[in-house]
């Protein structure tokens, strides 16, 4: 049996090269599970998602021409911008030392105006000095320009983030967020370097995620196998002094990209490993020699092969039942969520009218793996009121309960036309006998013309493995508490069954209609759709719905 691990790489431009050395030093009895990381480190977590070999991604690193990953008219473009700010800290040096004059100032701008106006015009206009069209050719060169993150089967998942600057926010892309979304365009987006490229357009301007987490560990935070993490250093120890323009620009920079991540989660069993680079070499370096390059791959091969990848690997999950931080679950969380519902959900409260439009999805894999997804389109009138107080409770009377909110996977999103802006969530329920989530939706409802719909999805890996994949029936539940004066809902449950299961049928619930069968595809995957409907009906105080799916006796 493979033993698993997670490999997140950090962003360094043109150093990221290094990591196909890093990568290749990786067991054969190694196999990735999930992969991720910003800027540079998410063209090579791409690469390997899309299940590229370690000799493969070594070879075409080792001879990518990286100038063709800019327009043909960089390099001179960088050659100007290079001299003129070698020229700038020249001057900048002197001033510190007293003997700058008007005249050393007066013949730098008679020498640069005018390369620095077209410059700064290309800057204002574009809100960057290249195009990344050489870096996405090459990109669907590799990996195709149609494949989107549904479509990775190489390694469980691919976790990479850009930063969305209208939004002032990180942007995660991985199966979850973004299963319909193009990887090429996600990482260039992620690769974007400010100012350096043209910010990219995905659902909004987006560059490069190292300027918000250069080494997103945080989405590794829950998963349950090992995390080994590469990240670049100098061979030699970055001055801190601060004694120009220049220098205290450059310390600015840095203390941006590192002190963000120095305050998120590690994940359990993790492993940092330096991968040293040689000094002078810079992010934008497109212009490396043949030998250069080799120093990188070489150094990422020695950071590759101090690796303990036996110790830091795993046959099997190693999080089953535990909260990684259980004093902020248990504490902080729960008080938040109680202050919010005592502020938006009691009866006082209550908006005159809601109309609920829900579509619940449960989607069962063969494997006995559940993704749900609830649908929900609100339209009010009268008070606001927080979105939604949804409990997912799982309780045994048989044997104690072994899932933890560190087992499952959420997301919570408004959709605004065709984007999904995430929302927070808040614990709710950690004893031993129930666990469960309160949701929280910000801002309030309020009465609006128009009706918003928001989104959640979560998923639960074995669900049904003592049940359906054993050809014994389970039950499928939905349920709605009274949250309005006048409160009615619309209610479609689509139960989408892998039909390697065998022939499965889902009871009718009582008062809603008889389910229908269909087949459809989701990805590339068949599966059988059973569609259960209920018209508008008025939820007094709570209503629940169950249906019990179960072998057929013949077809």
């Amino acid at each position: 049996m493979a033993r698993l691990v997670n490999l997140v790489f950090q962003g360094g431009g043109v150093k990221g090269l290094s990591y196909a050395g890093a990568y290749s030093q990786m067991p054969d009895s190694c196999r990735v599970n999930v992969v991720g990381g910003a800027s540079a480190g998410a063209i090579a977590a791409a690469l390997i998602a899309c299940g590229m070999s370690k000799a493969d991604l070594e070879s075409r690193m080792r001879g990518l021409d990286l100038e063709t990953l800019l327009d043909p008219t960089a390099l001179d473009k960088m050659k100007e911008l290079k001299a003129i700010a070698q020229e700038i800290a020249a001057l900048a040096g002197r001033a510190s030392g007293g003997n700058l004059g008007m005249l050393s100032v007066a013949g730098f701008w008679r020498r640069n105006n005018r390369s620095i106006k077209r410059h700064m015009n290309s800057l204002l206009a574009d809100y960057g000095f290249f195009v990344a069209d050489g870096l996405k050719a090459w990109l669907i060169q590799q990996i195709g320009e149609n494949t989107k993150f549904r479509d990775i089967t190489a390694v469980k998942d691919l976790r990479i983030v850009a930063s969305d600057i209208g939004r002032r926010e990180l942007r995660p892309f991985s199966k979850t967020y973004s299963a319909d979304k193009s990887i090429v365009e996600a990482v260039v987006a992620s690769a974007s370097i400010p100012f350096f490229f043209h910010p990219a357009n995905v659902n909004g301007l987006m560059v490069d995620g190292g300027m918000l987490s250069n080494f997103p560990l945080r989405m590794f935070e829950t998963d349950p196998y090992p995390t080994v993490g590469f990240r670049l250093m100098p061979i030699v120890a970055p001055n801190t002094n601060v004694n120009n323009f220049p220098q205290f620009l450059r310390a600015l920079v840095d203390t941006l990209l590192d002190a963000h991540d120095k305050a998120q989660p590690v994940p359990h069993k993790y492993c940092e490993n330096p991968i040293y680079f040689p000094s002078g070499i810079t992010a934008v370096d497109f212009n490396l020699s043949t030998e250069q390059k080799g120093l990188l791959l070489q150094a990422g091969v020695a950071a590759g092969a101090q690796v303990k990848w036996m110790e830091f690997s795993s046959e099997v999950p190693l999080l089953k039942g535990i909260d990684t931080k259980p004093h902020v679950v248990v504490t902080r969380t729960i008080e938040n969520a109680e202050l919010l519902e005592k502020a938006y959900c009691d009866e006082s409260r209550r908006p005159e009218t809601l109309e609920d439009d829900t579509r619940y999805t449960v989607r069962i894999d063969a494997n006995g793996d559940v993704l749900y997804e609830m649908q929900r389109v609100f339209k009010t009138t009268g008070q606001p009121w927080l979105g939604s107080r949804s409990l997912l409770e799982f309780r045994s009377s048989n044997e104690p309960i072994n899932i933890s909110m560190a087992d499952l996977n959420w997301t919570i999103a408004e959709i605004q036309g065709s984007t999904e802006v995430p929302l927070p969530r808040f614990p709710l329920v950690n004893e031993p006998s129930a666990k469960g989530f309160v949701y929280a939706f910000v801002p309030p409802i309020s009465h609006s013309d128009e009706p918003r719909k928001f989104i959640a999805r979560w998923s639960k890996q074995g669900e049904c493995t003592r049940t359906l994949v054993r050809g014994e029936p389970d039950i499928v539940s939905y349920a709605v508490m009274q949250r309005a004066n006048r409160h009615r809902v619309r209610l479609e449950l689509i139960l989408l069954i892998d039909p390697n299961l065998g022939y499965l049928v889902p009871s009718q619930p009582n008062g809603m209609q008889t389910p229908t069968r269909a087949e459809v595809a989701v990805g590339q995957t068949a599966y059988v759709r059973w569609t259960i409907k209920k018209d508008w009906f008025e939820v007094n105080g709570q209503c629940a719905f169950d249906t019990v799916v179960a072998k057929a006796v013949s077809q």
